[in-house]
């Protein structure tokens, strides 16, 4: 089998898996949702629904890869490579990512009709964008869905809480969305750096994350051989 060809097995069967939660999915997606609507009509609703969108994408993400804790060593004992199970995740997560980036720009073009439409789509989609590595990368960290739930909505508090002029923002992985968010519901008080800063900013924190849960997760799931025919998977 070519590495594509697990590449899409892979993917397919963490759908199944996840989809498997529908309610759960669907409570995490409601949440951002009554959050959004329930601070209308003033701008601060589009903030609040784009970095919501984060909980629920990184929340699927972290629970995609705690299910996957017993069948990945199994699949990498039977020729699936520690990556083409990671990447098959990725593109799973980055495409459910990016359908509901499309609803909630939608929705926000709807109701709020911001006029900033470039900030907007830009700081929803760096949002989901880099909610998905946050999730692998707490999956691959922590053991149990209920801390990382917890750091998750920690990291969702703090970026909306935190003043935009903040000394620690920069360091957060949502300034970029966060800043982005702002200039697109025209926020007083909040001078957005230019948003070229703002992409590049979120773009390699995303790229950053992606290859550290990459690091982690091949770690946890890697085979030694210690001679012909044998095999022995360490798991971590």
């Amino acid at each position: 089998m070519t590495s594509a060809r697990r590449i899409a097995t892979a993917a397919v069967m963490q759908g199944r898996d996840l989809f498997r939660r529908y309610v759960a999915l669907a409570l995490m997606v409601a949440l951002p949702l009554l959050f959004y609507f329930a601070l209308l009509p003033g701008g601060y609703a589009i903030m609040v629904g784009g970095i919501g969108l984060m909980w629920s994408i990184s929340a699927a993400a972290l629970f995609a890869v705690l299910a996957s804790r017993d069948t990945d060593p199994r699949l990498v004992l039977s020729g699936y490579r520690p990556w083409e199970l990671l990447v098959g995740r990725w593109l799973l997560l980055e495409g459910l990512s990016a359908l509901l980036v499309g609803a909630f720009v939608a929705l926000f073009l709807a109701i709020s009709r911001p006029t900033a439409l470039v900030e907007l789509v830009l700081g929803v989609a760096l949002s989901g964008f880099i909610a998905v590595p946050v999730g692998l990368t707490l999956g691959a960290l922590l053991p149990r869905e209920l801390e990382g739930t917890l750091v998750i909505i920690a990291l969702v508090g703090i970026e909306l809480t935190l003043p935009g002029n903040s000394s620690l923002a920069p360091y957060l992985p949502l300034y970029g969305p966060s800043q982005l968010l702002a200039a697109a519901a025209a926020l007083h008080g909040i001078s957005p750096p230019p948003l070229w800063v703002s992409v590049v900013h979120g773009l390699a924190y995303a790229a950053a994350l992606t290859l550290l849960a990459a690091l982690l997760w091949t770690l946890k799931v890697r085979t030694v051989h210690p001679g012909p025919g044998r095999g022995v998977w360490r798991h971590h």
